[in-house]
């Protein structure tokens, strides 16, 4: 990330930059294949992840990195509906790291009316 210093806008690096717009891309060519989401709902994720070297990673910046794109590629409305799910990393190696990645709704119901409910 680079801060420009006069007007301190944030820039992402070129390297994750590019990535994000390849990942953003490939996401909406797969969702014009399937059934939207409903929009609004708060959303059950399952991730497969795949490595491609032993390296440790950071998964709380993979998960962000993956909700934004999502975001980008308009596939959820606001990343915060990404609420439940799990992560596995899985064993084995291929040529490049590979995200498996299944959405679910969890229903009609809002953020806000489940916090209403709660209170």
């Amino acid at each position: 990330m680079r801060i420009d210093p006069r007007s301190g806008r944030h820039y992402p690096n070129e390297d994750w930059a590019q990535w994000r717009d390849a990942v953003v891309l490939s996401l909406k060519f797969q969702a014009a294949r399937q059934d939207s989401l409903p929009a609004g709902v708060m959303i059950r994720f399952h991730i497969d992840y795949y490595p491609a070297d032993k390296r440790r990673r950071d998964l709380p910046a993979m998960e962000d990195s993956i909700w934004h794109c999502l975001e980008r590629a308009g596939i959820v409305e606001d990343d915060s509906l990404l609420v439940t799910g799990t992560w596995v990393r899985r064993t084995g190696r291929a040529p490049g790291a590979i995200i498996n990645l299944d959405l679910e709704p969890l229903g009609a119901e809002t953020e806000n009316e489940t916090e209403a409910r709660h209170a």
